[in-house]
């Protein structure tokens, strides 16, 4: 797909994800979350390791947690697990540009609305992983 249409496509999908008035139904939300856990998977996610979560109460985090139990993974709060002896390993983390910022580096951070996330997220299949 031509680079301007991918990030239209994007830009709409992003507006879409971060518009609180957006009329979201469970189907709608099923498919988004399943296009996370093919990516998480895609990322090493599976039972057994842990997907690090820095989100506010949202429809992202929603779909993020939905998405990583999908995955067959356990969410934990942002840094557990970075700590030496963590039960599970962290294979990746899921935030927001705005919580980035004083995050650990040690995590290989997804920015749900990031082009480059999406970018990858959209071409995951929207079925039941």
């Amino acid at each position: 797909m031509p680079d301007t249409v991918a990030q239209s496509a994007v830009a709409s999908f992003m507006s879409t994800l971060t518009d609180a008035s957006a009329v979201r139904v469970p189907a709608e939300l099923d498919r988004w979350s399943n296009r996370l856990a093919h990516l998480l998977i895609s990322l090493g996610a599976t039972h057994g390791t842990a997907v690090a979560v820095a989100l506010t109460p949202s429809v992202e985090s929603i779909v993020a947690r939905t998405a990583i139990s999908k995955a067959g993974a356990k969410a934990v709060a942002s840094e557990q697990g970075v700590e030496p002896g963590a039960a599970a390993p962290i294979v990746a983390g899921m935030t927001t540009k705005a919580q980035r910022a004083g995050l650990s580096d040690a995590i290989d951070w997804l920015i749900l609305d990031d082009v480059v996330t999406v970018r990858r997220y959209m071409t995951m299949p929207d079925v039941a992983p």
